[in-house]
């Protein structure tokens, strides 16, 4: 049977329920909460339990091991999947109001624990960069994020034009081909340019010959017109026709 957590969390697969995490929680508090050990819940949620607090994944969903034996199959491992990515989209989807909202700036603690889930969500960035976004957005983390993706578009963007000299709708498109994926989109590019380079050569070879060839039947042509020039002007100047032609065509 299927343990529904709470009103606004979905149905986890037998032995597992979800929990969505709210302000305040810690994975002590949990494992209290829910009679399981904190290395037993840091087991099923190793992406995003990395420190005692959960401030950084409020609002997300946590997988919670009730039963006894419980084991991840790959059956599970899909519905929790769906789970989580239906969730996601459902929360997406929502009008988010808290993303303008000011939160009072933490504790050191507290500033370490958010730098942490911003670094974790925005791949590439370093504890300095973290806690700029972090300041500039009030400590809101999730509006610290936008501000990164915002700015690693326009980074990502700024580095294909560049490289592949390109405009910027043409790098845009270029980009989003590829997922926002740099290094992919500017060896496709190249790619896609050594094809065009080689075409280009074997449609410039193919033209010069045509046009030699087109060059050597005119000249086997004004040869041909040639020899029959010839001939036409030696029978006209046959001696026995001339001869027959001064004694008024007597002669036999």
């Amino acid at each position: 049977m299927k343990i529904p957590v709470s009103d606004d969390a979905p149905e986890a697969p037998d032995g597992f329920m979800f929990y969505r995490i709210k302000s305040g929680d810690t994975l002590v508090g949990l494992a209290v909460r829910f009679g399981v050990s904190e290395n037993k819940i840091r087991r099923y949620n190793n992406s995003v339990c990395f420190g005692h607090r959960l401030t950084h994944i409020t609002g997300k969903l946590l997988l919670i091991p009730v039963g006894t034996g419980t084991s991840l199959t790959s059956e599970i491992r899909e519905q929790i999947s769906q789970a989580y990515a239906e969730d996601e989209t459902q929360r997406s989807q929502k009008d988010d109001s808290t993303e303008e909202q000011k939160y009072e700036e933490p504790d050191e603690n507290g500033k370490y624990q958010l730098k942490k889930a911003l670094m974790f969500h925005a791949n590439g960035v370093d504890e300095h960069r973290a806690a700029y976004y972090l300041g500039e957005a009030n400590w809101n983390v999730r509006k610290a994020l936008n501000l990164w993706r915002e700015d690693d578009k326009w980074e990502k963007l700024h580095t294909v034009m560049t490289t592949c000299q390109l405009p910027a709708e043409e790098a845009k498109a270029l980009l989003e081909r590829h997922h926002y994926d740099v290094a992919s989109a500017i060896r496709f590019w190249k790619a896609e340019q050594k094809k065009m380079k080689k075409l280009t050569k074997k449609l410039k070879k193919a033209k010069q010959k045509a046009v030699g060839t087109e060059g050597g039947e005119e000249g086997v042509s004004n040869k041909t017109t040639e020899m029959y020039s010839m001939k036409g002007m030696r029978r006209k100047i046959n001696p026995e026709k001339t001869e027959r032609l001064l004694d008024g065509g007597t002669k036999q």
